[in-house]
């Protein structure tokens, strides 16, 4: 009985020579194009995770900032708010309060200007000097919130272009209360979103790269680029950041389409519960993969290189095996007809048909006793 091993070889040898050879070339092939594929999306998935972690990264740092920018300025506010509710007598002394608040606005950078209003929202101090605006602020909504709610607590309202200076700003402000706990007026400062977008300029996010701060509702403050449109009747409301990240976690990492431009970016957000604020890092997707997008366009070109080198290389073997499998064919032809001739030519072809017959059968075959 055979065994199967020498079966499969029998039969893998009876198999032509060209079949072989095209299955030899297609199984390269296909693991050529695999291996690529496979490597490829690898390197994809670690340039992404390399790209999230470093997003990540980045918004907690610029969410440090923002608290940090945020809670030297209100401890200047807590400053005065105590001075002011306590009836020091620098209080009752314009000039002194000014040059009070003066001091305080020069030793701050992000700064623009420190005011007090009383009850009214009159003005009754402020750190500048001349100013485009000196009428009263009991239309702004921070004046409103703070007569209408008792916390002692800081107050970030919507950013807005300043009426002392037409620049845009965001308030920070605190109540004041007299001794009897009524509402007597408003500290604020007012923090220089210029500021922020100094900061924001050098750090490398790429062209469609974006730092948002904005207020957990939404809300822009600002944003790198910037833009007005931007910050007038635009938020972010409808975003996933707001509507469902938040809800699961403070702070995190998302992919989704910007609301403002459709852009697919790669978002890290954080929130900061001290001030209620929010802080965005967004990274083009495309852009972060452009590294990868270049080597793998690369790869592919080396591959398909290959594969057209090594097809011309088996297009030449297979002609030269149908050249050679055509010159072995004449050969056995050509032996053929010798042997034919060179038996009827013999005496023994002279015998009777039958006899004839055989031995030429046997002449031709090359069997015989």
């Amino acid at each position: 009985m055979s065994h199967p091993d020498s079966m499969v070889s029998k039969k893998l040898k009876r198999l032509p020579l060209e079949t072989l050879t095209m299955a030899f070339l297609g199984l390269v092939f296909v693991s050529l194009v695999g291996f690529d594929f496979w490597q490829s999306w690898h390197a994809r998935d670690v340039q992404l995770q390399q790209s999230e972690s470093t997003t990540l990264n980045l918004t907690r740092a610029l969410a440090q900032h923002a608290e940090d920018s945020f809670q030297e300025v209100d401890v200047a506010l807590m400053s005065l708010q105590h001075l002011l509710e306590q009836g020091n007598e620098i209080s009752f002394k314009p000039d002194a309060l000014h040059t009070l608040l003066e001091k305080y606005a020069g030793s701050l950078e992000q700064v623009e200007g420190l005011f007090v209003f009383d009850e009214q929202g009159n003005w009754r101090a402020t750190s500048l000097g001349e100013t485009l605006w000196k009428g009263q602020n009991s239309d702004r909504g921070y004046f409103r919130f703070h007569n209408q709610n008792t916390t002692e607590d800081p107050f970030i309202s919507r950013a807005i272009h300043s009426r002392s200076t037409g620049n845009w700003i965001i308030p920070i402000s605190r109540r004041v209360t007299d001794k009897q706990g009524r509402f007597a007026g408003v500290v604020l400062a007012t923090v220089r979103m210029e500021y922020f977008l100094d900061f924001y300029r050098h750090i490398e996010l790429g062209p469609s790269g974006a730092i948002v701060l904005a207020m957990p509702d939404g809300t822009i403050l600002s944003r790198r680029p910037f833009k007005d449109e931007y910050l007038v009747g635009k938020h972010l409301a409808q975003s996933y950041v707001i509507t469902t990240a938040l809800a699961q976690a403070p702070s995190g990492i998302v992919t989704i389409k910007a609301v403002i431009d459709g852009v697919e970016r790669l978002y890290g957000y954080q929130l900061i519960d001290r001030y209620s604020l929010l802080v965005m890092v967004a990274m083009s997707k495309k852009e972060l993969l452009s590294d990868w997008t270049g080597d793998t366009q690369r790869s592919a070109i080396i591959v398909a290189s290959l594969i057209i080198v090594m097809s011309l290389f088996g297009l030449v073997l297979m002609r030269q095996i149908g050249h050679a499998n055509t010159v072995k064919a004449e050969l056995i032809e050509a032996h053929t007809l010798f042997n034919i001739r060179y038996i009827m030519r013999s005496p023994l072809c002279g015998l009777s048909l039958t006899t004839s017959q055989y031995c030429c059968s046997n002449a031709i075959t090359g069997s015989g006793s």
